[in-house]
């Protein structure tokens, strides 16, 4: 890959690019369903944590179901939210991380999920990422949203070398380079298409770079091609 310095260039792409991505191939997952409430979409981001989203929709369903607001997830029998959350693994820390979340924003926000990000951020377990896309995603607020596979396909495009650890200082271009390209409308839509385009085209492993209609414009598709003539 070539390597550049972060926080220069990033390439130009077709306006509105990853809403169109979401329009004609995004994924359809319960929570992104319209109606779906912050509370909601909140839950579905702490599940979503190193966890297939295919794992994780029978899950939600049944979450939302039984503890449809953040009063009866603070209040639940901690043995039967575990039972419930078990198959994804790490039940016991996902069981204390949902809780303890829960019972927060009934103490300090009246049960209702704040939609401010600093709000967000203050609940416990509660990161940047997902403070974010839940005003994204519950919200439509027009806010970038940079998780590992983001940072993945900002960097391909770039050419960037950067730590996969989105905490880092190193990863700064990449939150820069993805507010740029939030649209002012259809922020939820963009976001949605990105995290699609990283998990169907820009693979971590066997990137469909034959298949990529950004390939043109990506400094890690140039690469290979590159790499493969020589």
């Amino acid at each position: 890959m070539i390597v550049m310095t972060p926080g220069t260039c990033f390439p130009d792409l077709p306006p509105g690019f990853f809403v169109r991505w979401f329009q004609q191939h995004g994924r359809a997952f319960p929570w992104r369903h319209p109606g779906t409430s912050p509370y909601g979409v909140l839950v579905a981001e702490m599940l979503l944590r190193q966890t297939r989203a295919s794992m994780v929709a029978p899950v939600w369903i049944k979450l939302v179901q039984q503890y449809p607001e953040p009063q009866a997830l603070a209040s639940a029998d901690p043995e039967a939210l575990y039972q419930l959350i078990r198959p994804l693994g790490f039940g016991q820390q996902r069981v204390a991380a949902l809780q303890s979340m829960a019972r927060v924003v009934v103490e300090r926000f009246g049960g209702v999920v704040p939609n401010r990000v600093e709000d967000l951020e203050s609940l416990p377990h509660v990161g940047p990422y997902t403070a974010r896309a839940v005003c994204c995603f519950a919200f439509g607020q027009p806010l970038a949203v940079v998780d590992s596979n983001v940072l993945r396909v900002l960097s391909r495009l770039a050419g960037w070398r950067l730590s996969r650890d989105i905490r880092r200082s190193s990863a700064r271009c990449a939150w820069d380079a993805a507010s740029r390209l939030v649209p002012a409308r259809a922020a939820r839509e963009h976001n949605y298409g990105l995290l699609d385009f990283a998990a169907e085209i820009c693979k971590p492993v066997k990137p469909r770079c034959a298949e990529c209609p950004l390939a043109g414009q990506c400094c890690y598709a140039s690469c290979r091609v590159r790499g493969a003539e020589s």
